[in-house]
């Protein structure tokens, strides 16, 4: 390949931020910073004719692109912080964020060189191009007061609302809430000269938030397509479009919502610390591609299909074995478990060419759709598998066997 293969890329990037700082009144700060981020990324790659790509009948292929990627994000910020004798200590935070990130590609390919010698796309027998360009902006506000009352009870809550792009016209904004409350006991006067003790906290929180990953920038759009040539009566090819994707103007916020509950304590001066946290999360409006029929002429469209649930566990412990002056030793073990289930799901999803995984209501994400092997017929050698028929074995024979997710998953590490 370093002989047959040739690859450039430059880069071009700027990374920068400009921020205020602004101290209103003695306990009012605002803030407010942009930030940008450019890059600018040409790659072209060369493959002669003795390699794989590159072999007849290709006769080498030669491949540009450049791509513009361009993100920014502007953020304002207005806090208040104020206490009250030595028990009482107040928070507020008010702000709102702007965000966009656009980007654009044009790329081209060549085939058929006269010889290796020469590697530009011009020199090709055949040439393509493609450009493409997309863009997604998303507004923020948000909100935030938080409480604490002598170091043990805490306090906080907040909202905040999202609008972004992606979304169909109805349903641009979400609205995504949050409360959380703790207790130091350690404290407390029953517990403050505990000397053994050294934290003791209960936590408790309920949020919900928003996703809006795993979509395209256009995905609530009706799209059309141009390119579509056809051709005329004297032979010629005529411009024309054809459609790309249905709209969805009810495409929304997938919203997932938590209640955590959590202990940490802590013994001998933070020697031994351990926290534990149970939670339970629901998944509502789950973004997905669903199929659609093909006598409509679509493939799938983008929805809000689908509801899961997640309930699990999360513990770890921290300890501290030897420390003095000339060695210390520690360890850390953390250990999770989490039951996933879909609650609802209008039809089955398949994935992979074999649809050996399979996405289905009322079973895990991620689940094994498989044919049950009963055993080996002795006579012939053949595997008998449940729900065979005359040696034929229908679909309706396969069910869930297990899935692709672990039981539980941690780590066990020593420094």
């Amino acid at each position: 390949l370093i002989d047959n293969y040739d690859v450039h890329t430059t880069s071009l990037r700027y990374v920068g931020n400009l921020y205020l700082d602004a101290e209103l009144l003695p306990d009012l700060k605002f803030h407010s910073n942009i930030s940008i981020d450019y890059n600018n990324y040409n790659e072209s790659e060369y493959w002669n004719n003795l390699t794989q790509l590159g072999a007849s009948p290709t006769n080498g292929l030669a491949t540009s692109a450049i791509t513009q990627n361009t993100s920014w994000i502007n953020e304002q910020t207005l806090s208040w912080r104020k206490h009250a004798g030595d028990k009482h200590f107040f928070g507020v935070l008010i702000g709102n964020t702007l965000q966009s990130n656009t980007e654009t590609l044009t790329s081209a390919q060549g085939t058929g060189f006269p010889s290796n010698s020469y590697k530009d796309i011009s020199s090709a027998a055949t040439r393509t191009s493609d450009q493409t360009w997309t863009r997604s902006n998303l507004a923020s506000f948000f909100s935030r007061i938080d409480y604490n009352y002598a170091g043990k009870y805490y306090f906080e809550a907040s909202i905040r609302a999202d609008g972004s792009s992606k979304f169909g016209d109805n349903y641009k904004w979400g609205y995504f809430p949050s409360v959380s409350a703790s207790w130091r006991l350690k404290e407390e006067s029953f517990l403050k000269n505990a000397d053994d003790i050294s934290d003791l906290k209960l936590r408790a929180s309920y949020g919900v938030t928003g996703n809006q990953a795993g979509i395209s920038n256009f995905a609530a759009k009706g799209l059309w397509s141009g390119g579509a040539g056809y051709p005329d009566n004297n032979g010629g090819d005529q411009p024309g479009t054809t459609p790309l994707q249905l709209p969805n103007a009810n495409l929304r916020w997938e919203r997932t919502s938590q209640a955590n509950v959590g202990v940490d304590f802590g013994l001998f001066d933070g020697r031994i610390n351990l926290t534990a946290d149970v939670y339970s999360k629901y998944t509502s409006n789950v973004l997905l591609l669903l199929p659609e029929a093909g006598v409509t002429g679509f493939g799938s469209y983008n929805s809000n299909a689908g509801e899961i649930s997640n309930k699990g566990y999360e513990i770890g412990l921290n300890t501290t074995n030897i420390s003095n002056r000339t060695f210390t030793w520690t360890s850390s073990l953390n250990i999770s478990g989490n039951t996933n289930r879909i609650e609802k799901l209008p039809t089955p999803i398949y994935q992979y060419n074999r649809n050996w995984i399979i996405m289905q209501e009322g079973s895990p994400m991620y689940s094994f759709w498989l044919y049950n092997q009963l055993g080996v017929d002795q006579k012939t050698g053949d595997v008998i598998f449940e729900g065979e028929e005359n040696g034929k074995l229908p679909v309706s024979a396969r069910k869930v066997m297990g899935n692709a997710m672990p039981k539980f998953y941690g780590g066990f590490s020593n420094t």
